[in-house]
């Protein structure tokens, strides 16, 4: 099984606002458009939902800050409608077909309230076509387990040359692998989409049916057809994906930035495009006479090569050891060493940051280091403690698992998730919350109207049996990440079943509901959740199996006694109030560009502070971390020491990021500060710690806006209590 990674996590939840956004954007524009319809002489203009919920995002600040800058682009499809489109930027090796399946998921059940219908899966090239296409036909494979959850199990793998009916359609998601050619022009296999084929059935009226092909051509305009003596659709695979309105998966989306590729994409008609890529590409405005508006890349969520980096799936710092052999002594296992057979050294450092800018990880460039005689800009260089504390050893507590002698680092979904008990549990407060007035999935059928014309009436129908029931085994599945157990699971969906059929919800309407009724159950159980893993994990702190205590086994974090920096000898220095040198920072010199400019406020009035001892900057996610009751660690921002007290690790956020997160931080710090130790003897032949009376670690959270009266508040108690 794959384990969702912090990063996933981010993105997934990116992608949820959006489609939550664009839905509620969606529904808004549909009403306006059916108002101009019944009123033109009101001259209302639709607006463009997808436009409308991108500007929302970015209003709230949840789009990425590099993009700041960058406008949105609007995407039309061959009909001229509005389409979403979003990119995931995603450096090489970072999960992309595995989020781009989650998100699959998310935009049939959260955005279109379906779980059958079509997608359209673009890949660049042969080699990734083969393995995509093996990994998703693969029952076994996490991928098409993914898909299966998402639609019940009703899935279907195809390619381009396999028959296609509309039935469908309408009982699978049918995921379709295409090759989107890279050459600007039509070739012979694109053309062949739009030829006849003899087994692409129901999307269209028989031949002869004259009106009813002129109506589908009006509905559609984009539908290639024949116009000799009478207007008639073709049945071909082209027609039938632009009929449908697959959601657009297009993997390498940096490479479909052509007129020709842009126009066969969106020509397909799709109702979503999802991009995958690691280096987004911006087409910038033609100059001249033919002036040509922008088309940017609309990127929703940017995943770095520091991301990576933090979760362990790449090596670096990467060293490059431009000496004339290789029988030097590869020391760091936890990076990665080049050696070159070259003197000239500057090329070969400029090939491996153009490799690392092409796979998505230009941020890790300030992390190649050239040890180079000769010297040069932009390396990494050692900064080492001040002579002060050149050999103090500073330790801090893990958060750990203790089973008798034995004692390790808590593994959140090992201790905590795997450890909650779900039996039990009562959705009847979940239920209550589903409107029985939602509005339901209903079957619309297009006909021609009975007195002969050639427009087309619209009416609702009862939907079949198939597509209308909710099927428990596809609920329980949907869960299944978080209540791992099949058996609590279904006992989970039937009391939220029962409970719905108690307020009156009959099959019809539990059926019309079922993407929302799922949705709730998961938003429901996340919250859930959290509230048992914290139940869970402050007990087994009272009870002593998962301390935070400084040990004198030696198992503590133990601040290093050198750190990097990239910035040059000669950069700007941070100065003390005063206008000198800092006086107190653990690590000297401390250089501004490495600190925000609140990260230096703060800083700068540590350092001031006669309170203190010493003062670090913690480097997030390379540096000290707490595990809690949630899978993200907190890195502090500072620690640092109070004489006669001990030391404080201090997370300081900015206001807007006051929110559930930061709460939960500041329980996190305030409950292990209230439960900190030091473990009362010392095994024989290991480290003993020296014991200060009534040192402690303690941990505290203060926003941004506040920490000019609440630091000083929190420095003077601390003095007080010493």
């Amino acid at each position: 099984m794959f384990r969702q990674l912090d990063y996933q996590d981010r993105v997934l939840t990116a992608i949820d606002a959006h489609l939550d956004l664009l839905k509620e954007e969606k529904v808004r524009s549909d009403q306006i458009a059916a108002l101009a319809q019944e009123n033109p002489g009101l001259g209302l203009s639709v607006p463009d939902f997808a436009q409308q919920a991108w500007e929302n995002l970015k209003a709230t600040g949840n789009l990425p800050a590099s993009r700041a800058a960058i406008p949105f682009s609007p995407r039309r499809d061959g009909c001229n409608r509005p389409v979403p489109n979003a990119v995931l930027k995603v450096p090489t090796g970072g999960g992309k077909t595995w989020l781009a399946i989650h998100a699959v998921s998310r935009i049939m059940g959260r955005y279109l309230n379906r779980n059958t219908g079509s997608v359209l899966w673009i890949v660049p090239n042969e080699a990734i076509y083969t393995q995509t296409l093996k990994n998703l036909k693969d029952r076994q494979h996490p991928y098409r387990q993914a898909l299966d959850r998402a639609a019940a199990g009703r899935v279907r793998i195809m390619e381009k040359t396999d028959p296609l009916n509309a039935r469908d359609v309408e009982t699978n998601l049918c995921v379709m692998l295409l090759m989107l050619q890279s050459s600007n022009r039509q070739n012979r296999e694109s053309l062949k989409m739009f030829q006849d084929r003899g087994d692409v059935h129901g999307f269209f009226p028989p031949e002869g049916e004259q009106q009813a092909h002129k109506a589908a051509l009006d509905q559609t305009p984009n539908l290639d057809g024949y116009n000799d003596i009478f207007p008639m659709v073709k049945d071909s695979l082209g027609n039938a994906l632009r009929i449908i309105r697959p959601v657009v998966v297009l993997d390498e989306g940096h490479r479909a930035i052509s007129d020709l590729a842009f126009r066969t994409l969106y020509g397909f008609n799709p109702c979503f495009v999802l991009e995958l890529t690691a280096t987004p590409q911006d087409v910038p405005p033609r100059g001249g006479r033919n002036p040509r508006a922008g088309r940017y890349a609309n990127v929703l969520v940017e995943v770095t090569g520091r991301d990576l980096d933090r979760e362990g799936m790449i090596k670096m710092p990467l060293n490059l050891d431009p000496r004339q052999g290789n029988d030097s002594e590869v020391p760091g296992l936890d990076e990665c060493h080049v050696i070159t057979h070259r003197t000239d050294t500057a090329k070969v450092v400029e090939a491996i940051k153009n490799g690392l800018e092409n796979d998505g990880l230009g941020d890790m460039v300030l992390q190649v280091s050239q040890d180079d005689p000769s010297g040069g800009g932009g390396v990494a260089r050692k900064i080492e403690r001040r002579p002060a504390f050149a050999s103090t050893e500073i330790y801090l507590p893990k958060v750990m698992v203790v089973d008798g002698a034995e004692a390790r680092d808590l593994d959140y979904e090992a201790d905590v998730l795997s450890c909650i008990d779900w039996r039990g549990y009562d959705p009847k407060d979940l239920s209550a919350r589903i409107p029985d007035n939602a509005a339901e999935s209903q079957l619309q059928r297009i006909k021609l109207s009975d007195d002969g014309d050639e427009l087309f009436v619209g009416e609702t129908v009862a939907e079949n049996a198939e597509t209308l029931a909710l099927d428990p085994a596809h609920a329980v599945r949907m869960i299944s990440d978080m209540v791992p157990n099949p058996f609590v699971g279904w006992e989970i969906v039937d009391k939220l079943l029962s409970a719905l059929k108690a307020r009156g919800f009959d099959e019809a309407k539990l059926g019309g509901l079922a993407s929302l009724i799922a949705g709730e159950l998961r938003k429901g159980l996340d919250t859930e959740r959290t509230v048992r893993a914290e139940a869970l994990f402050k007990e087994e702190v009272k009870g002593g199996r998962i301390q935070f205590r400084l040990r004198l086994d030696g198992r503590n974090w133990r601040m290093p006694f050198v750190t990097e920096t990239m910035e040059p000898e000669n950069a700007r220095q941070l100065v003390s109030t005063t206008g000198g040198p800092l006086e107190k920072s653990l690590f000297a010199p401390m250089y501004e560009n490495e600190l925000n400019q609140d990260e230096r406020d703060v800083a700068i009035y540590l350092d001031s502070e006669d309170a203190l001892s010493w003062w670090h900057r913690n480097v997030a996610r390379t540096q000290y971390g707490i595990q809690a009751w949630k899978k993200a660690k907190i890195y502090p921002d500072f620690i640092f020491a109070v004489r006669g007290k001990g030391v404080t690790v201090l997370e300081t956020k900015g206001d807007h990021l006051d929110n559930l997160d930061t709460a939960y931080k500041r329980e996190v710090l305030s409950f292990l500060s209230d439960n900190f130790g030091w473990n009362d003897c010392t095994p024989a032949g290991e480290l003993e710690l020296i014991q200060s009376n009534g040192e402690t670690v303690q941990g505290t959270l203060i926003l941004m806006s506040e920490w000019r009266t609440k630091l000083p508040e929190y420095l003077r108690r601390g003095d007080q209590d010493a």
